[in-house]
C-alpha cells in the first residue's frame, strides 16, 4: 500500500495490514505532519497511481522490433513503463515507512493537551491574583492628586535662576573644611598637655573650686557645732568643756562684730549729717 504525505508529498510503501479498514492517524517522518489515513476497502477499486502495476511489453514484439530495426529501438517503445525515480527526485524519507499513530499515542496527545490547558489556566489565575493584590495596595484616598514622577517635576517655588546661582555655591561651601576645626587642630599644645598633666589654668580653676567648697563646709560645721553644742555636751560629757569654750569664743566674736558694726553705722550717720 502506498501512502503520500499531503504536506511534503513524501511517498511511503507500507504493508496492506498496516492501515486497518476503519483508518488510523499517520505522521510523516519528513515534515512531522499528522493526518488521518482511510483504510482500503474490499469493494473500493485501487487508487490509480498508488497500486498501479507496470505491464511489461510483449517479448515477441520487442524481438520483432529489434530485428526489424537492426539494433534500433522503435519510437514509443518505452510508453507505459514507469521508470524508478532518481535519488534527487525521490521524496526524502528518514525511514522505510511513516510513523503510524496508535490509540495509545492519541491518548497521550490528549493527556498532554489537557495538562497544557490546566497549566495555562493556573498561570492566568496567578496573574489575576497578583493584579488584584497590587490593586488592593494602592492608596484608596479619594481626591489625592497623583504623585509626580521623581526627577521630572521640580518645585515651582524656587526659580531656575536661583537654583543655578545657589546650587554650585552651596555645594562649594559644603565641600570647604571648617576654619574653626583647622585652627583648633593647629593650636600649639600647652605645657603639661603632652605629658598628660593638667594645664595651669585648669589647676587654678580646680583649686578655687576646692577652696570655696571647703570654706562653705567649714562654716556649715561651725554653725552646726555652735547650735548643737549643749546637745553634744550632754551626749558626750567629755566634750562638754570644749563645746562651752567654743560657744564662749563664738559669742565673743559676735560681740566684737556687733560693736564694730555699730561704730561703723555711727560714723556713716555722722558723715551724712555733715
Amino acid at each position: 500500500m502506498r501512502l503520500r504525505c499531503p504536506s511534503c508529498d513524501a511517498v511511503y510503501d507500507v504493508p496492506e495490514g498496516a492501515v486497518p479498514p476503519e483508518g488510523r492517524d499517520v505522521q510523516c517522518t519528513n515534515c512531522d505532519h499528522l493526518w488521518f489515513q482511510e483504510g482500503a476497502r474490499a469493494d473500493d477499486p485501487a487508487p490509480k497511481g498508488d497500486q498501479e502495476e507496470v505491464e511489461a511489453p510483449p517479448v515477441s514484439a520487442a524481438r520483432e522490433g529489434t530485428d526489424a530495426a537492426a539494433g534500433e529501438m522503435p519510437e514509443g517503445w518505452d510508453e507505459g513503463i514507469e521508470w524508478p525515480r532518481k535519488a534527487s527526485e525521490a521524496a526524502p524519507t528518514a525511514h522505510d515507512g511513516p510513523r503510524l499513530r496508535t490509540p495509545a499515542d492519541v491518548a497521550d496527545i490528549d493527556l498532554l493537551r489537557e495538562e497544557a490547558e490546566r497549566e495555562r489556566r493556573a498561570r492566568a489565575a496567578e496573574r489575576r491574583a497578583a493584579a488584584s493584590a497590587a490593586g488592593s495596595q494602592v492608596d484608596p484616598t479619594p481626591g489625592a492628586p497623583p504623585a509626580a514622577p521623581v526627577g521630572l517635576v521640580e518645585p515651582p517655588s524656587v526659580p531656575a535662576e536661583d537654583r543655578i546661582a545657589t546650587g554650585p555655591k552651596g555645594r562649594g561651601r559644603e565641600a570647604l573644611p571648617d576654619v574653626d576645626e583647622i585652627n583648633s587642630s593647629l593650636r600649639p599644645a600647652e605645657p603639661g598637655e603632652e605629658d598628660g598633666a593638667p594645664a595651669p589654668r585648669d589647676r587654678e580653676r580646680s583649686g578655687f573650686r576646692a577652696g570655696f567648697i571647703g570654706s562653705v563646709l567649714v562654716f556649715a560645721l561651725a554653725v552646726l557645732f555652735y547650735g548643737f553644742a549643749p546637745d553634744i555636751g550632754r551626749a558626750v560629757p567629755a566634750l562638754a568643756g570644749p563645746m562651752d569654750g567654743y560657744v564662749g569664743w563664738v559669742n565673743g566674736r559676735r560681740a566684737t562684730l556687733d560693736a564694730g558694726a555699730r561704730d561703723l553705722a555711727a560714723r556713716l550717720s555722722g558723715l551724712a549729717d555733715d
